[in-house]
């Protein structure tokens, strides 16, 4: 049961990554490169899970195909949270350097 579900276990970790990179970005108040102050660091924070979300996506596929247990489930979720974690996440990132 967990061997098979190890996969969606992962992209649902993408997924958690994401969702709390664009939390803590936007969690924060006014900041910006030129004159950093404590804000700074939680985009460093955002930064940083959108990375193990990127390593998260690295391995889910891998994995499915290895114990062969790709779905149709794993493919749609695996697309949704990567627009979550590589589209929406770094948007607000952008946008919080930029605008906020």
């Amino acid at each position: 049961m967990i061997r098979k579900n190890l996969p969606n276990m992962l992209t649902l970790a993408n997924l958690a990554m994401g969702v709390l990179a664009i939390l803590v970005a936007s969690s924060t108040g006014k900041f910006s490169i030129s004159q950093p102050g404590e804000d700074i660091n939680l985009v460093y924070y955002s930064c940083l899970c959108v990375m193990a979300a990127a390593m998260f996506d690295r391995f889910d596929g891998k994995l499915a195909r290895k114990l062969n247990v790709a779905s149709e489930l794993g493919k749609q979720l695996d697309s949704l949270c990567d627009l979550i974690s590589f589209g929406v996440a770094p948007a607000v990132i952008a946008w919080k350097l930029h605008f906020a």
